[in-house]
């Protein structure tokens, strides 16, 4: 069975390119091997993300996750400047979702909510105490 890990986010990117960026960043500053990034977006001219994913694949069979973007309330999120919500999902390893979800948090300055404590054991954590505990996996 596959688990989320969420990201509130200011805004959704701006495409593609923006999102390998910061996932390859992501990857780099826990020490990770760059991974292969592609989107089921059909169409790179609209600009929502709704109803599309971003697939990430590393080298190991268990390396490989996906996320989604969904417009929300600041109520969901739990501050107003965070109106869309980032989902990783992975039937993975968590080491690895980890990671991508680590890179999306540092994007948007948020936070990671963790509601099935698959990754953490938290509800929720930090840019800073996920960086910590990605350096365990």
């Amino acid at each position: 069975m596959e688990n989320s890990i969420f990201v509130p986010l200011h805004a959704v990117p701006s495409g593609l390119n923006e999102i390998i960026n910061f996932i390859t960043s992501g990857f780099s500053g826990v020490g990770g091997s760059v991974p292969n990034i592609y989107s089921s977006k059909s169409s790179y001219i609209d600009k929502s993300w709704k109803y599309c994913f971003v697939f990430v694949k590393g080298i190991d069979s268990g390396e490989k996750c996906w996320v989604s973007f969904c417009e929300t309330t600041p109520d969901v999120t739990g501050d107003d400047k965070w109106t869309w919500l980032a989902g990783v999902t992975t039937r993975g390893e968590w080491g690895f979702a980890g990671v991508v979800a680590y890179a999306l948090c540092s994007y948007a300055d948020s936070i990671v909510y963790n509601d099935s404590g698959a990754l953490t054991g938290q509800d929720e954590c930090s840019v800073e105490e996920l960086k910590t505990i990605l350096s365990s996996y």
